[in-house]
């Protein structure tokens, strides 16, 4: 299911410029902090709450960069900030949209806000200590047989990250970051630390021994995680994964993931 993203906010698109080399000079300007503008895999590992925690492994997440407005209606590229939302809570809000169930409380997103401690990268890293806490309260859905609605419990999530880092270089524009997350469900809480990768890109190829009666799980395809294309395998493009990055297939999340555990991961 398609995240919802957010839609306001002015994008950091004019990051372009910061890569523009000096007229006069050899130097390259620093980049600005900012955040992968397409979407990561975020690699969960379980710190707390449990052995029903350490089920989740993963999921996708959208991340975001607005920057404050400023002169002449031209971005300040020196105030950044994120939102970062889960694809599982993008989807558990569309399911009870359509429902018609829908949190009520204006004041509930789905979606965490942050904004980044420094306007360029320190030790070519950029931190946003902070963000706002994504929750949603679902009421109850009753059962719509005709139109294929299935009953479900009242619930209520919240996702709240904190010392998210993202590694910000002229060659790789905060497409790596790790961050602290606790997702509470129903008040049972679980910890995770997050390894995320942009582009997200799914590895999974169909198990040969599957068949219509009996359809059996994708089996992981690390080609799929190439950068570069292979036309005779099928593949008439890369992955578009930075190719300095090392990655392999999840077989679990049967996404391409970082191979090492902190950043930056670099080959």
């Amino acid at each position: 299911m398609m995240m919802n993203f957010i839609a306001k906010g002015t994008l950091a698109a004019a990051l372009v410029g910061g890569l523009l080399v000096s007229t006069y000079g050899c130097d390259q300007p620093k980049p600005k902090c900012a955040a992968g503008r397409v979407a990561f895999v975020g690699v969960y590992k379980n710190s707390s709450g449990g052995a029903d925690c350490a089920k989740l492994k993963g999921d996708t997440l959208g991340i975001s960069t607005y920057n404050a407005p400023g002169k002449e209606g031209k971005p300040n590229l020196d105030i950044a900030s994120i939102a970062i939302q889960s694809e599982s809570l993008g989807g558990l809000v569309a399911d009870s949209k359509s429902a018609g169930a829908a949190d009520k409380d204006p004041t509930h997103k789905p979606y965490a806000i942050g904004f980044f401690s420094t306007a360029e990268p320190e030790g070519d890293f950029c931190a946003v200590p902070t963000l706002t806490v994504a929750t949603q309260n679902i009421p109850a859905i009753a059962a719509d047989p005709d139109n294929k609605v299935k009953a479900a419990p009242a619930t209520s999530v919240s996702y709240t990250w904190s010392n998210a880092k993202f590694y910000v270089t002229s060659s790789a524009l905060g497409t790596q970051f790790t961050a602290d997350l606790t997702i509470t469900t129903d008040g049972k809480a679980c910890g995770y630390s997050v390894l995320g990768l942009s582009p997200a890109v799914p590895c999974g190829k169909d198990n040969p021994a599957s068949t219509e009666d009996k359809p059996l799980p994708k089996l992981p395809d690390v080609a799929a995680c190439a950068p570069e294309a292979d036309e005779d395998a099928g593949r008439p493009t890369g992955s578009g994964i930075n190719p300095d990055f090392p990655t392999r297939c999840d077989p679990e999340l049967l996404l391409c993931v970082l191979t090492k555990d902190t950043i930056p991961a670099l080959k």
